[in-house]
């Protein structure tokens, strides 16, 4: 008897059914580990703000209104890519982030904070 997906039964190029396996991990948005950081006018930290802990970020939400600050993304993969745009992130959850560094080039003091997750 073959294995069934959606309750159909797999067929081979012979027509018979044949045997499935699925291998391999299911990603859930549960995460072990958490952290925050902030920096700017009421912030914890100065800038450059590095926030680079030792698991991979999967969840990131940015808090700001400042157009100037620059957010650099660091992939698990080695990409490095800009992400802030004019004042907005919101909630990256399709990239496994290594390190976020935010800068603030033109000294403006904005107010950033940074909430993440991840295993």
């Amino acid at each position: 008897m073959g294995a069934e997906q959606f309750s159909t039964p797999v067929r081979g190029a012979s027509g018979s059914p044949i045997s499935v396996a699925q291998t391999g991990t299911i990603e859930t948005d549960n995460y072990s580990h958490a952290g925050s950081a902030s920096a700017g006018a009421n912030g914890e930290s100065a800038y450059p703000l590095a926030v680079n802990p030792a698991p991979v970020i999967q969840e990131l939400i940015v808090t700001a209104n400042a157009p100037e600050l620059v957010i650099n993304v660091h992939t698990t993969g080695g990409d490095v890519y800009e992400a802030f745009d004019g004042g907005t992130l919101g909630d990256r959850d399709k990239v496994e982030m290594d390190k976020v560094v935010v800068t603030d080039p033109n000294g403006s003091g904005a107010t950033v904070a940074l909430e993440w997750a991840g295993e």
